[in-house]
């Protein structure tokens, strides 16, 4: 038989131990935790956070009426001076009676930005009138003795709108860029009409209508080129680059156009039940896809669904 000492005895089990060890870590490393993280959100903001209003007064939120200021320069006037004044916010109605040129009249009024975004002048530009038109001038039938169209035709030329806003006076169509309205800050804006001095002088009574005049904000300083073009003699604008679905959803579409659901071909509702008119180009539809092109001829086709 053989003995030991008790000094092996220690050392076999402090090796044993060891192995023990040994194996318990390599036990463990054999597990492993993995954590699976799955993120989306969803943003959308209010379009009531950007909000321009129009008032009387550089007090924000606070508007007693919509019309701070009506001027009257040139010879003196001796017709109506009829103001429409403001229906609401978003649109405002003007007239005067001119009796000579040399005579203007000047609409002023605060833009206060209420939102919580600072706004960029975009674009100031006119909606066409129902012919398609910007500025329409005719003779007035209701007197006696009417006026000489030709005279009409060349005293329109001189009859003229414009605005100043913030002191800058801007032409229609013109790109803005660099003009911010900051939230919380209000600016102002004039609207000037004016026969000018010198302008050809009619024998009679006649009327001036221009197209509807819109001042844009956007919340980004992005200034847009505007083109122009027509449909079937109609003239209409539009943002260059825009597509024809773009150009539906906008205020630019002052023509009741839209795409077909099914084909997304471009067309508007008829006179009769079922009628249609189908917007065509080169003898083919336009459909919604297709970039607008200010020198395509543009017609439409009238036909039923």
């Amino acid at each position: 038989m053989k003995y030991y000492s008790k000094s092996n005895k220690k050392e076999i089990a402090l090796v044993a131990l060891l192995v023990a060890i040994v194996g318990m870590s390599i036990g463990f490393a054999a597990f492993s935790t993995t954590l699976n993280i799955s993120s989306s959100a969803s943003v959308s903001p209010s379009s009531n956070s950007f909000k321009i209003v129009l008032c009387d007064n550089n007090v924000l939120n606070y508007c007693d009426d919509y019309l701070s200021e009506y001027v009257l320069s040139g010879k003196e006037f001796n017709g109506a001076r009829d103001i429409d004044g403001f229906v609401s916010d978003n649109y405002a109605g003007f007239k005067v009676a001119f009796t000579s040129n040399n005579q203007s009249v000047t609409y002023g009024f605060y833009a206060q930005n209420v939102g919580e975004y600072d706004a960029y002048l975009s674009s100031i530009y006119f909606e066409p009138l129902s012919d398609g038109s910007y500025k329409r001038c005719s003779a007035s039938t209701t007197d006696e003795t009417k006026a000489t169209d030709s005279l009409v035709q060349s005293a329109c030329n001189g009859i003229k709108e414009k605005i100043i806003i913030d002191g800058s006076t801007y032409n229609i169509g013109d790109n803005i860029s660099g003009h911010i309205l900051t939230k919380g800050e209000s600016e102002y804006i004039q609207v000037v009409i004016e026969y000018e001095d010198g302008a050809q002088l009619v024998d009679g009574p006649f009327n001036v209508e221009f197209g509807n005049l819109r001042v844009d904000y956007s919340t980004v300083d992005n200034p847009v080129s505007l083109i122009s073009f027509t449909i079937s003699g109609t003239e209409y604008q539009a943002e260059e680059g825009m597509t024809w679905n773009e150009w539906l959803d906008s205020s630019f579409n002052t023509g009741g156009w839209y795409a077909n659901e099914e084909s997304g071909a471009i067309m508007r509702a008829g006179a009769k039940t079922g009628e249609v008119d189908c917007l065509i180009v080169d003898n083919k539809s336009v459909f919604a896809s297709d970039l607008i092109d200010e020198s395509a001829s543009y017609s439409s086709l009238r036909g039923f669904l």
